[in-house]
This record gives C-alpha cells, structure tokens and sequence, in this order.
C-alpha cells in the first residue's frame, strides 16, 4: 500500500502563567502545557496538578545566549570550563593576566614594590613577630625606638655618628645614655678630645702581671688592687709603687728620681723659689751677697693654697758657695716667717768653697701660717 502524506497542524494547550497557576489542572500523561507569557513548558503524567510539574529542561530560560537568571547556583564545575595555560595552585605577591571574557590566562608568583603599598598602610598588626630580613636595612627618621629586653647584633663593630661627612664636631656629644633616676652616660667629648664617663668604673683587681688598667696595650703594666684598700703600680709584671691602705707608700727597690730647678745664676738675684719647678734648686754662680728665698708654687699660685693644715714639704736649695753669700731669712707665698735653725742660730756666713746646702722642713699649722725648721751645711 502506498503512502498516505497527511498534514496536520497541532495546537498546544496555553495560557499565561497567572492562568495556569490559577486553573491548576492536571494534564494528561503525555500532554503539553505551554505559557505564553514566559515561554516554558511543562509536560503532564495524567495525576500531578499543573502547579506540582515541573518545568521541562532548557525550556526555563529567558533568552538566548542564557542570562545570568536562567543558570542555577553552582550548575557550572570545572569539568565544563575550558583550559587555560595557568598551572593550578596558590600564587603569591601574583602577577594575573585577565582575558576579555574574564578568565585567568596567566599567573605566576610576584613580589609587592613600595608604588603599590600606601604611605602609612602597614601598621604592626600586619607583621609577623618574627621577621628576618636578607638585606641591608636602612632606617630614616628622628628616634628609632627598639622596645626589646636584649639587643643582640652579630657584628662585632658598632659605628655611631655615620654622617655623610664626619668630624669631630659632628661625634661631639656623641655617645651611649643609660636611662635611670639620672642618665648614666659615655660619651666623646670635642673640646676635651676624650671619652667622658659621669659615673664611676668598677674594675677588676687585676695583679701585677696583668693589671686591670693597662695603657697602649702593653698588658703587664698598668694599674691594679694589690688587696682590699690599696692602690698598686706595676711595670713589665713586677709591683714597682703601692699605696697601702694608712696612705704609706712603699717601693719596691727601684731607683727614686726626684726633678731638680738648675738656674745657671745666683740665688740673690732669683729669689722666687717655684716648686712648680721641682723641690731641689741648683744655682751654678758664685754667690756675692745675702739673699732671703721665697718660696711658692708659682707666680700665680701660693704655697697656702696647696697645702692643708697639718701638712708638710721638704725644699732644698743648694747655692755655689761663698762667705759673703748667705741666707739668714726665708719668706713664704711674699710673707716673712720665722725660721726654727738646727744649731740654735740663722747663718752669718757662707762657705768658702764648693756649695751650700739649704734644707727647709716647711710644716702647715693654720691659714697662712707655717712651722719652719732650716740648716745649712757647707761642704768646704
């Protein structure tokens, strides 16, 4: 039998969504329902109501290509995106290439510069507490405030005062404060050209092979604590001075080289005997007349001034001797004293040859006022 075309034309059930939600009707096993006003399907199975079926697949849609609406949340996985060239993973600091359709077309590990960090933006709540930092720190400002316990640095030399040009008056003042009740401080000093300290240094005692303050490196001399209360001095390791502690001062079999005054002139016209120039005096002329010494410190210092009560000093002045040239009288700081002469009686001569030797025991027992115990020996 041949065939028979027949053409049909069908037409579906519809109404708008308002319609069918209102009708509710329960289509038959295989029937369409089409809304018109929003264009979806549903196809009925003869015993759920219209408002119970549920759309048919790729039907819901508002238009094409699908809106953001039409697609479910988390309809899309990874297996229905296509590659890119980006390796999965965690990337730092990021440098991310971005296509025109927003995908990530490449991306690889970068590093933050200072243009992309805003002044002021990273506070100590954005640091770690351990930080260790490769390269050369560099810090500018007024105060850099380290609030730690211990400060440990590696390097074995600290240099403070690095100024772009460095000079003395620029290290002036410069230097370590010790916050207390009152700063403790070590600090270079300009004007005197030393290291100033304005508290006291505890050393150790040291001994005499390696005392405990040394100078220019030369470890066996220097100064050190011999026992509690005294002071020794020690030269190539061996105990040469000490002060005990009743303030005795005792050597240690070495020679005592004591500074002498060597006028080459007569006593009679030199007069001021300075002891700032040493407590021996040598004058090398004959001597012609009398004389009366004066003795002081020097022209702008008195005796007075030094000495304190219930001190004493010993000064010798040796003259080339002659009868005529003696000295009777003695003055202190342009004062007259009165001279207590061993023998009973101030000289009345010199010696007729050789030299005369003046010893004068010179005792402090108040203000300007003076003990004063003289002999002469001659050597002729």
């Amino acid at each position: 039998m041949a065939a028979t075309e027949i053409k049909v034309q069908m037409q579906q059930r519809r109404d708008t969504a308002a319609g069918w939600t209102s009708a509710d009707p329960t289509l038959l096993n295989g029937e369409i329902g089409y809304e018109t006003d929003t264009g979806y399907i549903k196809v009925g199975d003869g015993s759920t109501a219209w408002s119970s079926l549920g759309y048919i697949d790729g039907t819901k849609v508002s238009a094409y290509p699908l809106a953001t609406v039409d697609i479910a949340d988390d309809a899309i996985t990874a297996a229905k995106l296509a590659d890119t060239a980006v390796t999965a993973g965690s990337y730092t600091a990021a440098d991310i290439t971005i296509d025109a359709q927003g995908r990530v077309t490449a991306a690889a590990n970068g590093t933050t510069g200072a243009a992309a960090i805003a002044d002021g933006s990273i506070t100590s709540a954005k640091l770690e507490d351990n930080i260790t930092i490769a390269g050369t720190l560099t810090v500018n400002g007024t105060t850099t405030t380290i609030n730690s316990t211990t400060l440990s640095v590696d390097d074995k030399n600290i240099e403070l005062g690095t100024v772009d040009t460095p000079s003395d008056t620029t290290a002036d003042g410069g230097g370590i404060t010790l916050k207390g009740a009152t700063d403790k401080t070590l600090k270079w000093i300009n004007s005197t050209d030393c290291w100033t300290f304005n508290q006291s240094l505890d050393l150790t005692a040291g001994s005499a092979s390696a005392p405990a303050l040394i100078f220019n490196g030369d470890v066996d001399s220097g100064i050190f604590q011999s026992a509690a209360n005294e002071l020794a001095f020690a030269t190539a390791g061996t105990e040469r001075f000490k002060i005990a502690s009743n303030g005795g001062i005792h050597f240690n079999n070495a020679e005592l080289i004591e500074k002498a005054s060597v006028t080459a002139g007569k006593l009679s016209d030199n007069t001021n005997i300075d002891l700032a120039d040493g407590m021996v005096h040598l004058f090398t002329t004959t001597e012609t007349t009398t004389s009366t010494p004066n003795i002081r410190i020097d022209s702008s210092t008195s005796l007075n001034s030094v000495m304190a009560i219930g001190e004493m000093i010993s000064v010798t002045i040796i003259t080339t001797a002659a009868a005529a040239g003696y000295s009777a009288q003695l003055t202190i700081d342009g004062a007259a004293v009165t001279e207590n002469w061993i023998g009973g009686s101030a000289p009345s001569e010199g010696g007729s040859s050789g030299v005369d030797v003046y010893t004068y025991s010179i005792i402090k027992t108040a203000s300007a006022t003076f003990t004063v115990i003289a002999n002469l020996a001659t050597t002729s």
